[in-house]
């Protein structure tokens, strides 16, 4: 399960630079590579999302600190909700919360990934961060 595509680790290389701005010193993944039989990826996308080796679920950053910022526990988001732009903000203010929240959007604005989805896109997200790179795409998805 520990196979990345180098699009992937690329990428993945450009989100530690801006995560480390953060104090981040490392990154705890849930899953990265899994065959479309254990649900890698939808029949639309064969050879893509994690079936390709080419998304990463993240759970938990750590900081230099020793303080942990873990999406289940808080992000605060809520489905459906917008995670960038003007109106979008965390139900807590707390200083992990923030975090999360800007660590994504400043990824999304540097188009690191093609897609992120968080806690705020559906259930299956709410211990999360759901990071992929879709070849030859010119479009995001950030939910």
């Amino acid at each position: 399960m520990e196979i990345f595509d180098c699009r992937l680790v690329l990428a993945l290389d450009d989100f530690a630079a801006l995560a480390a701005s953060r104090g981040i010193v490392e990154m705890i993944h849930l899953s990265a590579y899994r065959p479309q039989s254990a649900h890698g990826c939808t029949p639309k996308y064969v050879g893509l999302q994690h079936c390709g080796a080419l998304a990463v679920d993240i759970a938990t950053f750590r900081r230099g600190d020793g303080t942990e910022w873990n999406v289940e526990r808080d992000f605060h988001g809520k489905v459906g909700s917008a995670t960038c732009g003007p109106a979008a903000h965390p139900a807590s203010v707390a200083p992990a919360s923030l975090g999360l929240w800007a660590l994504v959007c400043d990824s999304a604005a540097r188009a690191i990934f093609n897609v992120i989805l968080t806690p705020n896109h559906n259930q299956e997200h709410v211990n999360h961060f759901h990071v992929e790179v879709t070849p030859d795409a010119d479009w995001m998805l950030i939910q």
